[in-house]
């Protein structure tokens, strides 16, 4: 692998948060129209979100995010904490990153399916 020089990793950092920014904001974009349409079936108020990733900078944005947007936000880090806030909190829609430490995001929504809490989820 070749050196980057100064200015070639600082455009490379610059680079990588600007895909992480896109990432976000498309997240974001998603979530809003998900939450229009579930607005229009008669849902109304603010809509809580659990937001779910294990890694810290992800998560952190993505709630501030959503809340900037007007959603009410709790987050999680992993799978176990995920499937507990689910029960206790019945949020309106679940981010769910796939990739979990402990347990997958499939396993997390399969689990919470059996325990017979349908929010619907967003991976």
């Amino acid at each position: 692998m070749l050196a980057l020089s100064p200015f070639q990793h600082l455009f490379h950092a610059d680079s990588q948060k600007n895909n992480f920014t896109q990432q976000a904001f498309r997240i974001h974009s998603d979530i809003s129209l998900k939450m229009l349409t579930m607005t229009e079936f008669g849902n109304t108020g603010e809509a809580r979100l659990l937001v779910v990733d294990d890694e810290p900078n992800i998560r952190d944005l993505l709630a501030s995010s959503l809340r900037f947007a007007g959603f009410d936000v709790i987050t999680a880090e992993d799978g176990a904490s995920a499937y507990h806030q689910a029960q206790e909190e019945r949020s309106d829609l679940i981010v769910l990153d796939v990739m979990l430490p402990d347990m997958d995001g499939f396993t997390v929504t399969r689990r919470l399916r059996d325990a017979g809490i349908t929010i619907p989820s967003f991976s």
